[in-house]
């Protein structure tokens, strides 16, 4: 069969005013879980033909993407889809119906891994993939093909056909090693990059899925369990992307350094090797010290970002993030001494945080002094124990990402946690914050100061007159 896989265009994503002027700038990353699907299928040494079409990075528009479609004639059609971006899902499924009417439509992702039965009543929509896609995608084509006959033995999916009220369970693989490495040359993957990006183009990769951690605003797509790939499996993926031209990577670890021992190991091999890359991970400030600081910094470790989320002890226990204030001034001042640049996260609008546990906030960034901050207002999301606390206190009146779930339409509005502040309120809090902080001359001079090429400079522009658009 043909196999055509498609990372929808977003003109409709769900994104709040303040943050699509800061997204427009920060680049793209590769769509992980549809390159991995398309390299499990490849290396079965199955009979399918696979393509991947990612309509973000290129901005397809759906006519053209109807046009590519009916092209390539595929036989079934795989959809990745994010609650933010359904009303584009449902476009693109509509797409894909029309130019290959008989074509079979999965949609798999996050989306359908928390609305699967909703999901699924959408008449363009054939099969729903909950889970880690790889393997339950591969066994959903030998159904349709007529070798397993009976689709309740497919972990991880449910069609039509699905007996109602039928329990659908996420598909967890408990051993990532034994998967194959994403294909990238599927991909434009040479238009991949990011802001902070030292290289023309860069790529995302995991070393891990899951996370043990029980942060109130967080839902973990890859299960609390945590499972790790031997440090060989990927420095070998590495080696597979240098081939192609990449030596810029984005750790998309939840928690990369959740097991000391064995980063350790993995920079100790890259040194090994002799590889001469460079890198960003993503980090609890709790979990790392100099040692392990120095080592990344040696094996080509750039960056760290760190989920900071807020100078007060109170907010953060509210959200328990299990560590303090404190912490996160020892981890950047360690990760500087490593000569690593740092990323903070922050959130502003937490519950019961006030206006001077924010403006706490905002002079902690400033104290901290990390190489770039992130701000965002707090969105109780679906699944959440957050999401669960905004219904029953009633700052959310009713379980509307359910309603949007069932019946996505325009006029939907994303909501803040808004228990002591108007979103037009908190949406000025935060450009105040990012202009603090950015606009300052001090960093100005300290940013030109560190840029590595031409090509780092023009994105840093372009992310920054973005920024100053912020509140206007």
């Amino acid at each position: 069969m043909k196999i055509l896989l498609i990372a929808p265009n977003q003109p409709r994503i769900l994104s709040p005013g303040y943050m699509q002027k800061i997204q427009e700038g920060l680049g793209y990353l590769p769509p992980l879980g549809l390159m991995s699907i398309a390299s499990y299928i490849i290396k079965q040494g199955s009979r399918h033909s696979v393509a991947v079409i990612d309509a973000l990075v290129d901005n397809i528009p759906q006519v053209k993407l109807e046009e590519q479609i009916r092209s390539f004639a595929p036989d079934v059609v795989g959809i990745h889809a994010i609650t933010y971006a359904l009303l584009d899902v449902l476009d693109t499924a509509k797409t894909a119906r029309k130019a290959a009417p008989k074509a079979k439509i999965v949609v798999g992702g996050p989306h359908p891994t928390i609305y699967p039965k909703e999901t699924l009543n959408f008449s363009e929509i054939d099969y729903i993939v909950s889970g880690e896609g790889e393997i339950p995608f591969f066994r959903l084509l030998s159904y349709i093909e007529g070798e397993i006959k009976d689709l309740s033995s497919v972990e991880g999916v449910a069609g039509k056909e699905s007996p109602e009220g039928s329990r659908i369970t996420p598909y967890i693989h408990s051993n990532p090693d034994e998967l194959p490495f994403p294909m990238r040359e599927l991909t434009p993957y040479k238009k991949y990059s990011t802001v902070v990006g030292r290289d023309d183009f860069s790529t995302a990769i995991m070393g891990s899925r899951g996370c043990p951690y029980k942060c109130t605003f967080c839902h973990t797509a890859g299960g609390k369990t945590v499972r790790m790939r031997k440090p060989e499996h990927i420095i070998d993926e590495i080696e597979a992307c240098i081939k192609l031209g990449i030596r810029e990577f984005l750790f998309f670890d939840e928690t990369f350094t959740l097991d000391r021992k064995r980063i350790l190991e993995f920079c100790r091999k890259i040194g090994e090797r002799k590889i001469e890359i460079v890198w960003d991970a993503r980090c609890r400030v709790d979990l790392v010290d100099e040692e392990i600081l120095q080592a990344m910094k040696k094996a080509g470790c750039q960056r760290i970002q760190f989920g900071v989320e807020s100078g007060s002890k109170r907010v953060l226990n509210i959200l328990k993030k299990g560590f303090e204030p404190e912490q996160a001034i020892i981890a950047v001042k360690a990760a500087k001494k490593a000569g690593i640049a740092t990323y903070a996260d922050f959130m502003i609008g937490n519950p019961g945080e006030t206006y001077d546990e924010i403006q706490e906030t905002i002079k902690f960034a400033s104290k901290l002094a990390p190489d770039y901050v992130h701000y965002s207002i707090t969105i109780p999301l679906p699944f959440t124990s957050l999401y669960n606390d905004a219904i029953e206190k009633g700052i959310i009146k009713e379980d509307y990402w359910l309603r949007f779930a069932e019946n996505p339409d325009e006029s939907f509005r994303v909501r803040y946690w808004e228990e002591n502040f108007t979103g037009a309120q908190l949406e000025e809090l935060v450009a105040k914050a990012y202009h603090s902080f950015y606009m300052s001359p001090f960093y100005i001079v300290k940013a030109i100061g560190k840029l590595k090429s031409f090509s780092e400079l023009k994105r840093k522009i372009k992310a920054g007159l973005k920024l100053l658009q912020m509140g206007k």
